[in-house]
């Protein structure tokens, strides 16, 4: 691994583990095993790497769903919500580095946090609203505003990657288990068709 790549994944890694303000330039090149200066040599400053190391997480998400094909976004509601949920539940057990400084971050909400939204979440959040609104419009999906099933689906997605001491002290396995993943994306597709889509109306008699 090149050392700038290094640089910036041990950066992810001190800032989801102790926040930007816990986390120094000095402890990330130790992790690296490169001195100092060659961290503020790549990044001049440990905002810079912050960003950086931002960016980096989320070129994921955005490569997910920021750029869903024609195909996808024409399906059926209900194929297009299992799709869009199994993807998010695993792009969480992937990268629970996002979560983690995303709520370190807004804690105490300040620019660096409204940087993140405004160039990362909130797009995504635009993104996926647009796609479902047509058929919210139709009546194809129940109505709920967007804002609170955002935070229904990034807290059930992603609370068991984010905290995984809290779930593999409850059931002695990890989270990340590619069976356990599996089985949490099922769940999270099981919920969010009972919040979202309506049920069909009884058949009569042919």
């Amino acid at each position: 691994m090149a050392t700038r790549e290094l640089i910036l994944q041990k950066a992810i890694e001190a800032f989801a583990a102790h926040g930007y303000e816990g986390a120094s330039t000095a402890g990330i090149a130790r992790a690296c095993g490169v001195t100092q200066p060659l961290v503020h040599y790549h990044f001049a400053s440990k905002e810079n790497l912050f960003r950086a190391a931002v960016d980096l997480l989320f070129e994921g998400v955005h490569h997910q769903f920021g750029q869903i094909d024609g195909g996808l976004a024409a399906s059926a509601p209900r194929e297009l919500l299992r799709d869009l949920m199994r993807r998010f539940v695993h792009q969480c057990a992937d990268r629970p580095e996002i979560a983690q400084i995303v709520l370190r971050e807004a804690t105490q909400r300040n620019p660096r946090f409204d940087w993140m939204v405004e160039r990362h979440i909130a797009p995504l959040v635009v993104h996926i609203s647009g796609i479902f609104a047509g058929s919210l419009d139709e009546g194809e999906l129940r109505a709920m505003p967007p804002i609170h099933l955002m935070f229904v689906v990034m807290g059930g997605a992603n609370l068991m990657f984010a905290a995984p001491g809290l779930f593999e002290a409850l059931t002695g396995r990890a989270p990340t288990d590619p069976e356990t993943v599996s089985t949490h994306a099922d769940a999270m597709v099981a919920l969010i068709e009972r919040v979202l889509l309506p049920r069909e109306a009884p058949r009569g008699p042919t």
